[in-house]
């Protein structure tokens, strides 16, 4: 997943950077990094986040 794409996956689930890593189990400095840039997302992390998103747009309840 790229910056952008992370960008817009966290604003379509109205998470902020400090949610989204919460949900994902890690550091917030981990998610400033990938949304920089600085850093690719893969994974666990990004296939949670795209389950999220899929299950956000099927109107399902994807927050735990």
């Amino acid at each position: 997943m790229d910056k952008q794409e992370l960008i817009d996956t966290l604003s379509e689930l109205k998470l902020t950077q400090r949610e989204a890593a919460e949900h994902l189990g890690v550091n917030v400095r981990t998610v400033r990094r990938w949304m920089s840039g600085e850093a690719t997302m893969k994974g666990s992390s990004k296939f949670a986040l795209i389950l999220a998103r899929q299950a956000n747009r099927a109107g399902l309840n994807w927050r735990l």
